[in-house]
Parts: C-alpha cells; structure tokens; sequence
C-alpha cells in the first residue's frame, strides 16, 4: 500500500513486459510522415520541434521499438 511499492512494481512491470526504457532523439524527414505517425503510436513523445526539413522528436520507448523505428529511417532514407 506503500506509493513507493507502488511505483516500484509498476516499473518492474514495465522492463518485464516492454523492456528497459530508453530515451533518445529521433529526427524524421516531413517526407516520412509515415515513420513519425509511428513514433506517436509506439513511444512516449517527450518533445516535438519541428524545423525546416524535418521533425525532432524527443522520445522513450523500449530498445527494440527504437531500433525498428532508426531501421525505418535508414530504410527511406
């Protein structure tokens, strides 16, 4: 009943089922709106600017959701 328990669980909980989260930048070309409508549906979005040519996105998500999503980049690019 402890909030610190609470919040204890709820993070093993996370890494066991999602794996350890991961904080990073990802920046995505307007052309590949498809990857950053991905971004929204599979991370927790931090941060968003949007700049001249491209999007950054400030994200946290599991390692493996992050590397499927740079392969995605690389793919289009």
């Amino acid at each position: 009943k402890d909030r610190a328990d609470v919040a204890t669980l709820r993070e093993k909980l996370i890494e066991q089922f999602s794996g350890v989260l991961e904080e990073t930048e990802l920046e995505v070309p307007y052309s590949l709106q498809r990857v950053a409508h991905l971004i929204h549906e599979k991370t927790t979005v931090l941060a968003e600017k949007h700049e001249d040519t491209l999007t950054r996105f400030q994200v946290r998500a599991p390692a493996r959701i992050l590397e499927a999503l740079r392969a995605e980049l690389v793919e289009k690019n």
